[in-house]
């Protein structure tokens, strides 16, 4: 899915209403109501009359729908569908508005404002996380008739949108593997290049190219890679992602997620066990623990540091644009890993000094990263285990994604050694995903999964993560919402 954030001449289709506004204002035909969430419909639309820009929707279908600020309980996705089009847009207003796009299997959270561009005849629905305002999805197809057939919600005897929805994620792995096996052959990193027949590429990347194409040509139906002609591939903005040098690249976590030496799909192979026990499959499977496993395999380390380069890109965005570190001298990045969180927030906030702490064996790959990006002489750092004690000297302590790696016993270890370590001034950052309750949808509550078959740790809710912080000697003052797969908790110590 490619997200942009065009404007027309520098605002949104004049005026951005809804599509009843266009309608009676003569900018567009109304043409049929198509069922959207289930508390309302949205109406199918043609826009008639010219708009120059890049949103040129002239003779095409539009969908505008209006979404009010209601309770998250009565929130629900659309039905998952499909398109009969070239492709969908989705405008969504300049007011606040959060949305949670499912792309096949993928799931997205977008702010607006943003463009959406959805390929054709990929199956996806969409939730409103937070907010109010408009979105407008532009149609791109000749035959509106195709689209709302194809979009309308089926009557309860109809299981059909939701076998495919199914289906595509019982089949799930496939994905995993396909995305895996096209980072490691570094099919994106070539086609950064110029576009590539199969008989190129196949050449060489040393592979048998009839297999080769049909790789490729799965990958295209589902928005990764594109055909062109004579069996010609090219880069799309998801194809993008997996060049290893691409801002924001997923190429690390696409290695990590299908390599065998990880033991992901060993352990989630074992997850009728865990659940029978509540034991975490990993250490059955490999017979010791995830660090302790990365800490005697140097190779595996590095492929999970490169996972966690890219989720922690798209968190730390999120984590500046919702944080004030100015206000700070010294932060201490508590199981800081690689380093790359502390190194983004110290090139943003010059004064800052920092400290990384975390297993020996980790902290000498983050000094390589700290030389790299001119950082060292503001870094230090320091080994040890956060189950025992922390650095001192810190105004900012902050734990990323570390407190669902562990059970509450261990989680609450962790927050004493920090509580420990810090003054009455200091403060305390935790960054995780926050659990919303009931059917509230959200990437942690899968990660959640994740946790319990490799781990044996949990993600948890706002008065979980408030419970353990009042057994470890701190008060949870304020809670942020980002929109990203990290949520932000700020605590004092008491």
């Amino acid at each position: 899915m490619n997200i942009t954030t065009e404007t027309e001449n520098g605002n949104w289709l004049p005026p951005f209403a809804s599509a009843q506004n266009l309608i009676s204002r003569g900018r567009a035909e109304a043409l049929h109501f198509v069922p959207f969430h289930a508390n309302g419909t949205a109406p199918l639309s043609r826009r008639v009359l010219a708009g120059a820009g890049v949103h040129e929707t002239i003779g095409k279908h539009i969908v505008s729908h209006e979404i009010r600020s209601v309770p998250a309980e009565r929130r629900s996705y659309c039905e998952p569908h499909i398109h009969d089009c070239d492709e969908i847009n989705i405008l969504l207003s300049d007011t606040h508005l959060s949305y949670e796009i499912r792309l096949g299997d993928e799931v997205f959270v977008v702010n607006a404002p943003a463009t959406i561009r959805i390929p054709a005849g990929v199956l996806h629905s969409a939730n409103v996380i937070e907010g109010s305002g408009f979105y407008i999805a532009i149609v791109e197809t000749a035959n509106y008739k195709a689209s709302v057939e194809s979009a309308a919600t089926p009557g309860r005897g109809d299981t059909r949108p939701n076998e495919m929805a199914l289906t595509s994620m019982i089949n799930g792995y496939w994905m995993t593997q396909m995305i895996y096996t096209a980072a490691r052959l570094g099919i994106a990193d070539v086609l950064a290049e110029r576009p590539e027949t199969v008989s190129t590429l196949a050449a060489r990347l040393g592979v048998h190219e009839p297999s080769l194409y049909r790789l490729l040509r799965a990958l295209a139906s589902r928005g990764i890679f594109t055909e062109t002609e004579d069996s010609c591939f090219d880069l799309t903005p998801m194809a993008e992602l997996l060049r290893c040098d691409a801002p924001g690249s997923l190429h690390g976590l696409a290695l990590y997620s299908g390599a065998p030496e990880q033991h992901r799909y060993d352990s989630w192979g074992d997850l009728h066990e865990t659940v029978r026990t509540g034991e975490p499959a990993f250490h059955r499977q490999v017979g010791t623990s995830p660090f302790a496993y990365l800490a005697a395999n140097p190779e595996a380390a590095r492929t999970f540091d490169a996972a966690m380069a890219s989720y922690t890109a798209a968190a730390s965005t999120a984590i500046l644009a919702r944080f004030d570190f100015s206000r700070y001298s010294h932060i201490v990045d508590i199981g800081g890993g690689n380093g790359r969180l502390l190194a983004d927030i110290l090139a943003r906030y010059h004064p800052l000094q920092g400290t990384l702490f975390d297993l020996d064996h980790v902290t000498g790959r983050a000094r390589a990263l700290f030389e790299r990006e001119g950082l060292a002489t503001r870094i230090n750092c320091v080994s040890g285990s956060f189950l025992e004690e922390v650095p001192s000297g810190g105004d900012l302590y902050i734990l990323k994604n570390i407190l669902h790696d562990w059970a509450d016993d261990r989680a609450i270890a962790i927050l004493r050694a920090c509580r420990k370590a810090m003054s009455e001034n200091s403060r305390l950052l935790l960054v995780e995903s926050v659990l919303q309750p009931g059917n509230a949808p959200g990437a942690g509550k899968l990660m959640d999964m994740n946790m319990l078959v490799i781990h044996g740790g949990l993600e948890r809710t706002e008065a979980e993560y408030a419970s353990l912080l009042r057994q470890s000697g701190f008060v949870l003052a304020k809670v942020r919402v980002t929109g990203s797969t990290v949520d932000l908790m700020e605590a004092l110590p008491v």
